[in-house]
């Protein structure tokens, strides 16, 4: 039976990606999940590349305090309540990958020439391990239970040139969007994981069973 594997949060969108052993799901995200993102001065949302330098920043948000604080590749910090970042800003879940499987991950890898491909690259909220490759496909539609959540899976979700960098260094190391687009290209997109909303908020934990209702 297929099992959550982990998890990959982040309170700033975009920022270094931290892997609790369990989350709190809502409608809205996982708790404290990409609370906050970037933006331009007149309020564009970074894109592509242009967000690389991000991933080398960690965050930290404490949310009973509504505390955040970024550290900077060079151990500097920056840190306040929610007003002295801006207003916080949440990305419903429906608009969020939520279940992949390492299987797809590692099919992917190996179409690359990749053994043990870094999952982190895609930044999915939950993955699932013991599963076929791309089995998640035909959950489209359909109700999950995952822990003590329930999730309606979504639509496949198409990806940019972040899942071509190395999650640690920011720099291109794998060329996912050409392997993809010969295999998993739906006109002008190419397909990942999936998207998902949540039905019932619950705890999810690494190991809990995941599979339709």
């Amino acid at each position: 039976m297929p099992v959550v594997e982990g998890f990959n949060i982040t309170p700033v969108k975009s920022t270094a990606l931290l892997q609790p052993a369990a989350i709190d799901l809502r409608p809205e995200s996982a708790v404290g999940d990409r609370r906050f993102l970037f933006v331009r001065a007149h309020g564009e949302r970074l894109s592509g590349e242009t967000k690389a330098p991000l991933m080398n920043i960690r965050s930290a948000y404490d949310v009973n305090e509504e505390h955040l604080t970024l550290t900077f590749p060079d151990g500097t910090t920056a840190e306040g309540g929610s007003a002295s970042f801006g207003e916080p800003r949440t990305v419903k879940l429906y608009d969020r990958e939520v279940p992949a499987r390492r299987a797809s991950v590692d099919d992917l890898g190996s179409r690359g020439g990749v053994e043990g491909l870094d999952s982190r690259r895609f930044r999915m909220l939950i993955e699932i391990a013991d599963a076929e490759p791309f089995e998640e496909d035909t959950w489209g539609g359909r109700r999950i239970r995952i822990g003590d959540a329930v999730v309606t899976v979504g639509d496949p979700m198409p990806r940019c040139v972040v899942t071509t960098l190395n999650p640690d260094t920011a720099k291109k190391d794998f060329p996912t969007l050409d392997i993809l687009a010969s295999y998993r290209k739906r006109g002008t997109e190419l397909l990942f994981g999936m998207y998902g909303e949540v039905e019932v908020a619950g705890e999810v934990r690494v190991g809990d069973a995941v599979g339709p209702i």
